[in-house]
């Protein structure tokens, strides 16, 4: 089977963009890096574990890169993993709200952990399902109209079920509005996994190359195996480089969440202005990247690096001037970090189906996902340990840092032009 040979028909992309938008806005109400950091410092919980938060969720997606992503690739109806790992997502953050509601601050930390790894898991297995689905399914030029499209639709429904939740609770207490927020994404995971029933799926069978690597005994050594083949490849390199830049920038919005809630975590809007800041940042994003998407990819990874960076410098003076003291300041910067990292997700995403070979991308995305998870795992909790003993602000500048090189880096190593031709995306 080619690669367009099982071309979804024109009818699945409705369904798939409802249901990509229902995943958006129920990631946006119960973001891990802003929503549950700030929720966990609320409740007091130490500063170490809402840093780490981020860390727990991406380091358990190794689990799924290196024992699952050989089943992601041999299943034949993708469609079949994305609606039961959408329900285990929404089943694990219920847990969280029943602990939050009912447990002690041990019973809440706890869940909150395991949940937390849940989610890194099946969150992962579905990017590495969704990945290949739309590469085989989806010609290149619906792709990146698609994504945009999710992350827009997805923006404005949670911002208008944020609100609605907060002036329907707005006689209760910071901390039912909290809940009630968790428990609306909840209902998104789980109807954004239903509505996926809908879509047509034609099925595939793993390529002849991937029979040969992912069906070894040991997965661990099926993931070594891969590996060693795939850094033979100049494409793959240059892939990983930009890829662990991009790992390190993509800090820049938990971490200035962080700072927020570091500042606010006692504010009754406090967590509503976050979270519209960050579904703003995702509707804004949408066409501005859908634009310059239509030029380059390096032109996006460039743009973004830069956004994230002055995102986070602006945010350091502002706060080592003391003018931090309004929620709306830390929202304006969460906002524009959104927007950067909107785009720099999109760009990685779309660069990398562009250029990997058809018969590599399920284990080229889990190989390069699990080798910058070790590197984002080791900088977000050294990072996560700085803003316990020290100060959330240093380990925000050091993060604009790495996004100033990762704009050189994309500049250097990416060609100026690295989308298909029209007859190339009609292949």
């Amino acid at each position: 089977m080619t690669e367009m040979q099982a071309e979804s028909p024109k009818v699945n992309i409705p369904f798939l963009n409802g249901s990509g938008a229902l995943s958006v806005t129920a990631w946006t109400l119960a973001s891990p890096g802003i929503v549950l950091a700030y929720f966990a410092l609320a409740l007091e919980l130490p500063m170490f574990l809402a840093g780490a938060l981020v860390s727990i969720r991406v380091g358990a997606s190794m689990v799924t890169d290196i024992f699952l992503s050989n089943i992601a690739a041999r299943v034949s109806k993708k469609k079949n993993v994305i609606v039961y790992a959408s329900m285990a997502n929404g089943l694990a953050f219920l847990l969280v709200v029943v602990a939050a509601a009912y447990g002690s601050t041990l019973v809440v930390s706890i869940v909150l952990v395991l949940a937390i790894f849940v989610i890194g898991v099946v969150g992962e297995l579905v990017s590495l399902v969704l990945t290949d689905f739309m590469s085989r399914n989806v010609y290149s030029s619906v792709r990146m109209p698609m994504y945009y499209t999710q992350n827009a639709l997805g923006g404005i429904a949670a911002i208008v079920l944020a609100l609605t939740a907060h002036t329907l609770l707005k006689d209760n207490n910071a901390f039912d509005r909290h809940l009630a927020i968790l428990a609306i994404a909840v209902a998104c995971f789980v109807i954004s996994g239903m509505s996926m029933y809908a879509v047509r799926d034609p099925g595939t069978t793993p390529a002849a190359d991937d029979k040969n690597v992912l069906h070894t005994a040991n997965p661990i050594r099926a993931f070594i195996t891969s590996a060693r083949q795939l850094m033979k490849q100049r494409w793959f390199r240059k892939f990983l480089v930009v890829r662990f830049l991009i790992a390190g920038t993509s800090l820049s919005v938990p971490f200035l969440a962080l700072l927020a809630a570091e500042t606010h975590h006692g504010s009754e809007h406090g967590l509503t202005w976050l979270i519209i800041s960050s579904a703003a940042g995702l509707v804004v994003a949408a066409p501005l990247w859908r634009i310059l998407n239509r030029r380059s990819d390096r032109m996006v990874l460039v743009t973004g690096s830069l956004l994230a960076a002055a995102a986070c410098i602006s945010l350091v003076l502002v706060h080592l001037l003391h003018l931090d003291n309004r929620i709306h300041v830390h929202s304006a910067a969460l906002f524009v970090a959104t927007i950067a990292i909107i785009g720099l997700h999109g760009a990685r995403s779309l660069y990398f189906m562009n250029v990997a070979p058809p018969d590599q991308r399920v284990t080229g995305n889990a190989i390069s996902r699990s080798l910058s998870v070790l590197l984002f795992v080791a900088l977000s909790v050294s990072l996560a340990g700085v803003a316990h003993s020290k100060e959330v602000v240093w380990g925000v500048l050091f993060i604009a840092t790495v996004s100033v090189v990762t704009a050189v880096a994309s500049f250097l190593l990416i060609k100026p032009q690295t989308k298909p031709t029209p007859e190339e995306a009609q292949e």
